[in-house]
Formats: structure tokens, C-alpha cells, sequence
């Protein structure tokens, strides 16, 4: 029964990943992020994609959660617990930041941080590399973090697109398009932000 569970887990990461890569590379003309319209009631028809992989991310969390929490065996927690730390390294080595944060942000919430038996058994070696993975969430400097990282990241990588939406956000708000008019200073901050975002059409051509 738990290595039936394990491998479950490893197949449903393993989709997560190739699924993210699907709908990042849909990301081709940029419109759905540059007119800011995923939080706005037409995000459905402004900004498919943007909709359809925050709902993964969130979806891919609870789900997280919810194998967690349903598995009512002491020990076998703890086997599920750190299988998904090592998920999550395994994400990261592969660059996959938005799936390895869709799991560190599981393993941080409230319902997850409380289950101080299961966490007390979890090796040392796993609750390091949990640590250092939870570092990446962006609240305060993992802000920062994250965004030294996607600077300088080698191709391919599949960003955590929550990251982008923020920065791409306070762009809009700060540069508002009057009349019809974008201004030039929208057009180079947003520019910024997609050069980043623009990794797949390197990948695309190989």
C-alpha cells in the first residue's frame, strides 16, 4: 500500500511537471500577461492560460494537503511527508520552481506545520532540504531570492509564474494605459519582466 501511494505521488509530480510545461509554452504572444486581466471578471477570456496554471498550482497544493492528511498511519505519514520534500528537490534540480513551490507551499501550511509527530520524524538530512527549499516561497526575501535565481538561471527553467503576475501588476497599476495610450514606460518595464518569462521559445528551438 505505500509504495502504491509513493508511486502515485511520483506520478502525479511527474504530470504536474510536463502539464506546466504544456501551458507555459502556450505563452507565445504574451497578450494574457501584459493586459493584466487574469484577476479581472474576463480572465477567462483575457488570460486562459494565466487562469488555468494558478488553478494547477492551487489545485496540485491541496491535493498536497490532502494525501497528507488522509493518511492516518503514523509511519506511513512520515514516508509520504518526506516523499514529498524529496519531490520538491527533485522539482528544483529539474528547474521546475512553479511545481516545487505548488509543494512547499503544501508542506508549509497551517493544517500540515501543526503535525509536530510527524515532523519530529522526518530525517535531518530531509527537513534541511526542506529548509532550504522553503527559502524560494516569495514572502519577504524570498522575493528577492527568487528573482536573483530566474536572472541568472540556465535554460530550461519553468518559472513560478506568481512571481511575474506581482511584478507585472505593480507595473500596471504604476503605468496606467489612458486614452488607448500605453505609455513607453509600461512598454520597457513590462519588456523586463517578459524577456524573463520568454525561456520557452529558446527551448521551443532546439
Amino acid at each position: 500500500a505505500l509504495v502504491y501511494r509513493l508511486m502515485r505521488l511520483l506520478t502525479h509530480c511527474y504530470l504536474f511537471s510536463l502539464s506546466c510545461t504544456g501551458v507555459v509554452k502556450k505563452f507565445t504572444r504574451f497578450f494574457q500577461l501584459t493586459c493584466v486581466g487574469w484577476s479581472g471578471r474576463n480572465k477567462q477570456e483575457l488570460s486562459p492560460n494565466v487562469v488555468e496554471m494558478t488553478q494547477r498550482f492551487n489545485r496540485t497544493s491541496f491535493w498536497a494537503i490532502s494525501v497528507i492528511l488522509q493518511t492516518q498511519n503514523l509511519k506511513l505519514r512520515v514516508e509520504v511527508l518526506a516523499q514529498f520534500i524529496r519531490i520538491a528537490r527533485k522539482l528544483h534540480d529539474f528547474s521546475n520552481y512553479h511545481g516545487m513551490l505548488a509543494i512547499i507551499s503544501a508542506l508549509r501550511h497551517v493544517s500540515i506545520d501543526r503535525l509536530t509527530d510527524t515532523w519530529s520524524r522526518i530525517s535531518r538530512a530531509d527537513r534541511k532540504h526542506f529548509e532550504i527549499l522553503s527559502k524560494y516561497v516569495p514572502e519577504g526575501d524570498g522575493h528577492q531570492l527568487l528573482r536573483e535565481k530566474f536572472e541568472a538561471i540556465q535554460l530550461p527553467c519553468i518559472p513560478h509564474l506568481g512571481l511575474f503576475l506581482k511584478e507585472l501588476t505593480y507595473i500596471d497599476v504604476a503605468n496606467p494605459i489612458e486614452n488607448g495610450v500605453e505609455p513607453e514606460s509600461r512598454i520597457m518595464k513590462m519588456n523586463n519582466i517578459l524577456r524573463l518569462i520568454r525561456w520557452e521559445n529558446t527551448t521551443n528551438a532546439r
